[in-house]
Parts: structure tokens; sequence; C-alpha cells
């Protein structure tokens, strides 16, 4: 579950400057933390399935188990 505590740190130019005025690196640094974001965001995406996923079989097993008791 250590997916959903972990963030990607924002580049303090993100704050202190406009786009406009971003250096070539600081670009490459956007770039590189958007696409960190997007997939931090599709590891969540995954897990949030496979939690859905898990709570629903043991929810369909509960309810056969109780209905044959």
């Amino acid at each position: 579950m250590a997916i959903l505590h972990q963030d990607v740190p924002i580049p303090t130019f993100f704050q202190e400057k406009k786009e406009e005025e971003w250096t070539d690196e600081e670009r490459r640094a956007a770039a590189e933390y958007q696409k960190k974001v997007k997939e931090l965001e599709e590891e969540r995406e995954k897990f949030r399935k496979v939690v859905l996923l898990r709570y629903s079989c043991d929810y369909l097993i509960f309810t056969v188990v109780i209905q044959t008791a």
C-alpha cells in the first residue's frame, strides 16, 4: 500500500517562475516530473483495480458460503 502514500516531489521552479521563464534544463525536469506523475497515477489505478477485484471476489465467496449454509 506504499504506492498510496507516494508523491512525486514538485520542482521548486514550478512555483517560482512562469513557464515562459523556464530554462531548457527546467523544461526537461518539468517533462520528467509530468512523466513520473502519470506513471504513479497509472500504478495507483492498477492497485485500485486489484483491490476492487479482490474485495469483489471475497464478497462473492462470502455470499455463496452464506447461501449454501
